[in-house]
């Protein structure tokens, strides 16, 4: 069943009407790029704006929608839709019949039943004839209309060899730009920042000059973001909350020991008061941990304390001794520090 969509368009939307200015060339890809809609469409043969879509190539149109298009009514007198050569020699009709277009459309953001201007306002049509491409592409006078030739590639210079763009590649080429559109889209939305520098600096080398243009500013912006500081990580034995209010670091590092399974003493140097009278496992300790292991906590206390442990005999407690202290005064058999 066909839908009909009601498009009113502007005269100067479609038509190359005269303008006491130099006018563009007709440019495939920026037409592409500007375009939320291409469809290729049919008209009958009064030519009065009717078109049916015959084939979608960008957008949401579909098959059998007809547009109302009365921009292109002026185009039902044969000299307005008269053909022009490159060169010499060139076969060329002399006329496009305006039966089969393909037609660059822009949707309304503010109404998405309406269409505007896209940036090349009057080039947004291409004439198919017989197979082969045709666009307003040069302004013969100024000031006057643009008129139709055989349709270039974009960057190339007028020449016999070029003039025969055909709707297949015409085509090819509006896909392969389409594509890589919808490319940037997607790179965008990629999460990890790495992956998503990977994906914009293969779009930077594309053949498209705006895909390339976007996919390097895209680069430029991630390259200027200060990159979000990792989260810390949280070990498998974490514990939500450590707390110490003023107890002393000897009963602090015995808890801590405790929760991570081993148990420990301390050496007897330890028990020596320092200047200010007080002995280092007598030290007062208040001291908070969150999301940490027992064991990184017990690791940071004692590193915070100039204290670490002696290597471990098995079966034996884990002896506490000061930094730098040897454990050569251990008996290695019980594991105890030899007194002084």
């Amino acid at each position: 069943m066909r839908k009909t969509i009601a498009v009113l368009l502007a005269i100067c939307v479609l038509c190359p009407t005269a303008r006491a200015t130099i006018q563009s060339t007709f440019d495939l890809e920026q037409a592409a790029w500007d375009a939320t809609d291409i469809v290729v469409v049919t008209q009958d043969e009064s030519l009065n704006g009717n078109c049916t879509v015959f084939e979608t190539w960008k957008g949401g149109l579909h098959r059998d929608d007809t547009l109302n298009l009365p921009a292109l009514r002026e185009y039902a007198p044969a000299a307005k839709r008269a053909v022009n050569k490159w060169g010499e020699g060139e076969n060329v009709p002399s006329t496009v019949d305006g039966r089969r277009l393909v037609l660059f459309l822009k949707r309304s953001a503010a109404d998405p039943q309406r269409w505007e201007n896209t940036n090349y306002l009057d080039h947004t049509v291409v004439w198919i004839q017989d197979g082969n491409a045709y666009a307003a592409m040069l302004q013969p006078m100024n000031p006057g209309p643009l008129a139709i030739y055989p349709l270039l590639l974009p960057g190339t210079s007028a020449h016999p060899a070029s003039t025969n763009f055909s709707e297949l590649r015409t085509k090819l080429f509006v896909l392969d730009e389409v594509q890589q559109q919808g490319g940037l889209a997607k790179a965008a939305l990629i999460e990890n920042r790495e992956q998503r520098k990977q994906a914009f600096g293969l779009l930077a080398e594309s053949k498209f000059q705006r895909v390339s243009d976007a996919a390097k500013a895209a680069l430029a912006s991630l390259e200027a973001e200060v990159p979000a500081p990792a989260p810390p990580a949280i070990p498998a034995d974490a514990v939500p909350l450590i707390e110490f209010n003023g107890i002393k670091l000897s009963a602090a590092v015995r808890s801590l020991a405790r929760q991570a399974g081993f148990a420990v003493e301390f050496s007897p140097k330890l028990n020596v008061k320092s200047d200010d009278a007080v002995a280092i496992i007598d030290r007062p300790v208040t001291k908070k941990w969150e999301n940490t292991s027992p064991r990184q906590a017990l690791a940071e206390l004692l590193e915070t304390n100039g204290l670490q442990m002696a290597p471990a005999i098995p079966g034996k407690p884990v002896t506490i001794i000061s930094k730098g202290q040897s454990n050569a005064g251990t008996n290695r058999l019980t594991g105890r520090p030899l007194r002084d």
